[in-house]
């Protein structure tokens, strides 16, 4: 650094690090899930043949779970991250993907609409899937 700030080069490997997850294991807000991240992102493979005739579809390039203490899955939409809870393998799967669908029709009204989102959720999971997961 010079004079207290970073050079550009610097800044733009601190940003792709940051972006890409950067070996970044947790931050105060976010305790990564490493496991399920690994899980989605095999069906979020999987599934973009089946999304990407959607209207809105846009295949998130990175996103993080984290961990949710209490309360209800959300999604950071500034930050691609799901915040989730454990509950059970049938649960979290569908969770996963409910949230996953949020983020990846961020830039679209689907996005916000609930009933699109659970139903396009129960349609990716099949019970095979659902077994799988975690």
């Amino acid at each position: 650094m010079l004079g207290g700030s970073m050079c550009s080069r610097e800044m733009i490997a601190l940003l792709l690090a940051l972006a890409s997850g950067g070996g970044i294991a947790e931050t105060p807000d976010c305790r990564r899930q490493p496991q399920r991240e690994a899980w989605l992102q095999t069906q979020a493979e999987r599934w973009h043949q089946r999304l990407i005739s959607q209207t809105g579809y846009e295949r998130p390039a990175v996103f993080t779970v984290c961990h949710l203490a209490q309360g209800n899955p959300y999604v950071d939409y500034d930050r691609d991250r799901i915040y989730l809870r454990r509950v059970n393998a049938e649960e979290d799967a569908l969770s996963l993907a409910h949230e996953y669908l949020h983020l990846a029709f961020k830039h679209h009204p689907l996005a916000r609409d609930e009933r699109f989102i659970e139903h396009t959720a129960r349609q990716l999971l099949n019970p095979d899937a659902v077994e799988s997961a975690l």
